[in-house]
């Protein structure tokens, strides 16, 4: 298959600009992209929003890059400015909350809302209100939790070794 100037260009235009150092910035971007890409609703933000349907942006990129600001929601369960108000600690600004809760939130068992296009009711203040300290309530729990099986662990795993011991040095019985 022969390959034209013009495409052989264009092909290494592409492995130079892949072979260029990127900045902090762009290293981050590209990873906060890589870490929520397998949960953005694509179908979903490109139907809510259609200047990003027209621009051909991915939707994974285009939300880490401003979608988030513009309070745009990468799927139907997921409310980007519910989850920065339940989650005060999020709304810094220097992280996407969908982000944040890709890489932290769901393993710490943060809360979220659904968006509101799919809310059974407009009217959800009260909900998020009521939220925050159980998000809150459920975090310090789980350290305690946490923090209470860390001290439980050591003295269980030394009586188990020492059963397994026993049981080891035990003679070994003999069907008759």
């Amino acid at each position: 298959m022969a390959v034209s100037l013009g495409q052989a260009g264009r092909i290494f235009e592409r492995v130079v600009e892949r072979l260029r150092p990127t900045s902090a910035a762009q290293r981050r971007e590209k990873s906060f992209v890589a870490a929520i890409a397998p949960l953005v609703d694509e179908r979903f933000y490109l139907a809510h929003y259609p200047d990003v349907r027209a621009s051909g942006t991915p939707a994974a990129l285009h939300y880490v890059r401003e979608g988030w600001r513009r309070g745009y929601d990468p799927a139907p369960w997921f409310s980007s400015s519910d989850y920065a108000a339940i989650n005060a600690d999020v709304g810094d600004g220097e992280m996407p909350p969908f982000v944040h809760y890709a890489l932290h939130g769901r393993g710490e068992g943060r809360t979220i809302m659904p968006t509101r296009h799919v809310r059974p009711r407009e009217d959800t203040r009260a909900e998020i209100a009521m939220a925050a300290p159980r998000s809150s309530d459920l975090l310090s729990l789980r350290a305690r939790a946490r923090a209470a099986w860390e001290d439980a662990l050591p003295p269980f795993a030394e009586k188990s070794l020492v059963s397994v011991h026993k049981k080891a040095e035990s003679p070994a019985k003999t069907p008759d």
